[in-house]
């Protein structure tokens, strides 16, 4: 896997999660589960959570490599794809639940999205960092 490749399939798992995401909040606010506001306010944290990585991620990909070289990275390729997928799930899935269980209010999901989002950002911000930046 060529590093472009693995920056691909990084960008599309974030991209894909963070639609998931959306859509499942879209769909509980068409279902009348969720005002306007509680809407808005959902969508505006995810894209909060999100922007941090996706930026790592885009800048990455259009950033100039230095002096044209680049780094192995297929020994490290399956691995960032685990954590991102890792750190993706954790956010999905309670959205998923608030989606399609009911379990709870917009004001808890907030709180998880925050808590959870900032105490494992560590499984991605290293990984995020290795493969999108420049490699002298």
């Amino acid at each position: 896997m060529t590093l472009e490749q693995l920056q691909s399939i990084l960008l599309s798992l974030f991209l894909a999660f963070l639609v998931v995401c959306c859509a499942a909040v879209i769909y509980t606010y068409s279902c009348g589960e969720i005002e306007p506001a509680s809407l808005r306010q959902l969508l505006l944290k995810l894209l909060a959570v999100y922007s941090v990585h996706l930026s790592v991620v885009i800048g990455g990909m259009f950033a100039v490599r230095a002096g044209g070289s680049s780094v192995n990275a297929a020994k490290f390729a399956w691995s960032a794809v685990a954590l991102a997928l890792a750190w993706n799930l954790l956010i999905t899935a309670r959205v998923g639940l608030f989606a399609f269980q009911n379990l709870d209010n917009v004001d808890a999901l907030v709180e998880y999205i925050d808590t959870i989002a900032a105490s494992s950002a560590f499984l991605v911000l290293g990984v995020i960092t290795f493969f999108f930046v420049k490699h002298p």
